[in-house]
């Protein structure tokens, strides 16, 4: 425990500045954002209602619509009464796999002719809000989803400094020798990453608890409805956290992280467009038949197995996606942790520590470059199947010195 609060006071020495820019920056950015978010929101919601009063009653009296248990009970009424007039239908009804496209059409020839066709979407428009009711009260939920995304971007990047980039400064040679094993700093570094996210998370959540408090939702506001959603947030921020720093143990240097970044996030979609895109040269049949194929054999599966061979499939919403990610990161974290028991400080600052990961790393390296060269050149000025496999040859040459040169460079400032 001493270890840890004493690398809490070193990191804050260094990095306080930047921890205090980057807190106030994403507070007044988050802040201002879902002001406007939620006053949108608002507007659309009750533009939508008193669009469909005027329908019902053949008046607008341009009131600002009161948000309350009571005004939400009549607002239910009132759909009902407006889906009977034009005998309207969900989106999910129109929309639906098993609805063809005639009837589609004879729907919407419908409401045209009798005057229903806007009718239709205030009454969907409504009824999507309503979502966010539940029994009289206002879910907040989805506001606390837009703060994922800024605060898991801090996180990765303060996890990228405090690892593969600390590898490349000169700092590095002195934090070895600080008094604990790499295992001990490993987990340090995992709960500092986390503990500064979180608590960058907790002040932007309580500013925006605030700002829907006094918002025109605040009366029937239930925090309860939003615990899920913020226990499903600090998930994906501790899972965050142990990705972003134990990547940095397993890359060198900042290239290196940021190329396992992309590795990790893709997953098995990268190797699977690889093998597309390898058989898109040779034969454009193989290749249709592997992509129809892999693409049955992903509907088939849940989504826990599906983020769990990519992470890009994640949902916020589905508890289920982000255990699946946490896995993901626990398996990262054990590989790290396994891989560093042997680094040595001769290798830092290279793109991979490990020498046999870095021998895996540039070989899908150079195969995506290589691919991604070929299909472009393909797209734009090649039409021979002939031609297409030279460029490929050539491409992959050219992918490998380049990523052969750039595996050998040992950077450090």
């Amino acid at each position: 425990m001493r270890n840890f609060k004493n690398l809490i006071k070193f990191t804050w020495k260094r990095f306080s500045i930047w921890i205090i820019l980057v807190t106030v920056f994403c507070t007044m950015v988050v802040g201002i954002s879902s002001q406007n978010s939620i006053r949108n929101d608002y507007d659309n919601f009750s533009n939508n209602v008193l669009s469909m009063r005027e329908d019902l009653y053949g008046k607008n009296d341009n009131e600002e619509l009161k948000i309350n248990g009571e005004s939400l009970d009549q607002i239910e009424i009132e759909l009902l009464k407006y889906k009977e007039k034009y005998k309207l239908l969900d989106f999910d009804d129109v929309y639906s796999l098993d609805v063809s496209g005639k009837a589609q059409d004879d729907y919407f020839e419908r409401l045209s002719k009798n005057g229903g066709y806007d009718a239709h979407y205030i009454y969907n428009s409504i009824k999507t809000y309503f979502q966010n009711f539940d029994e009289g009260k206002f879910d907040g939920s989805r506001y606390f989803q837009d703060l994922i995304f800024p605060i898991v971007i801090f996180m990765g990047l303060f996890g990228l400094s405090l690892t593969s980039l600390e590898q490349s400064s000169a700092i590095y040679d002195f934090t070895r020798l600080m008094p604990w094993k790499k295992k001990d700093e490993l987990l340090m570094k995992i709960g500092i990453v986390f503990l500064f996210g979180m608590v960058i998370f907790a002040i932007n959540a309580i500013v925006l608890a605030f700002i829907l408090k006094a918002s025109a939702f605040g009366q029937i506001l239930s925090f309860l409805l939003m615990g899920g959603q913020i226990f499903r947030n600090v998930l994906i921020f501790l899972g965050t956290s142990i990705i972003s720093t134990s990547l940095g143990f397993i890359a060198g240097n900042f290239l290196g992280h940021m190329g396992l970044f992309i590795m990790t996030l893709a997953g098995f979609e990268l190797y699977r467009e690889n093998i597309n895109m390898t058989l898109q040269v040779f034969s454009t049949n193989m290749a249709d038949k592997f992509y129809s194929a892999m693409a049955s054999f992903e509907e088939k599966l849940n989504p826990f197995t599906k983020t769990l061979m990519s992470i890009v499939y994640i949902d916020v919403d589905d508890i289920r996606t982000i255990l699946a990610f946490i896995l993901v990161a626990a398996i990262i974290f054990f590989l790290a942790l396994y891989l560093s028991k042997n680094q040595t400080s001769e290798r830092s600052g290279y793109m991979i520590v490990n020498k046999k990961v870095s021998v895996f790393c540039k070989l899908l390296a150079t195969l995506t470059l290589a691919n991604l060269m070929t299909s472009l050149i393909y797209s734009v000025f090649v039409e021979t199947t002939f031609l297409v496999m030279i460029i490929f040859v050539l491409a992959l040459l050219l992918s490998y010195k380049f990523f052969d040169m750039l595996f050998k460079i040992r950077l450090k400032f």
